[in-house]
């Protein structure tokens, strides 16, 4: 490895660790208001919809409806329906393989 890699990898670790350490040393002490703790258990389903959101919308030449987005409604539906995330995985990866060989 180049040391010029290295030390740009040291260099964002530097500046991206104090970012992610310092809410937590300042606020472990504190206990935040039940609004504030509402709001942040909603924060891991709204970063994994914007992940995913353009995978599923991606249109692809030649095709009406992506197959991810068949998949996609499949596994929203039975996440709904059951609240099982085993259940969820299955049944999406099913109807991705549904519509791909179908």
């Amino acid at each position: 490895m180049r040391w010029e890699v290295l030390a740009i990898i040291i260099g964002m670790a530097l500046v991206t660790y104090p970012s992610r350490w310092l809410p937590v040393a300042v606020l472990r002490q504190r206990r935040l208001p039940p609004t504030v703790t509402r709001w942040l258990e909603h924060v891991p389903a709204a970063t994994l919809s914007a992940l995913l959101a353009p995978l599923v919308f991606a249109g692809e030449p030649g095709l009406p409806l992506p197959p991810r987005l068949l998949a996609a409604a499949a596994a929203v539906a039975v996440s709904w329906w059951r609240r099982d995330l085993t259940l969820t995985v299955i049944a999406g990866v099913l109807a991705m393989y549904l519509a791909q060989h179908w």
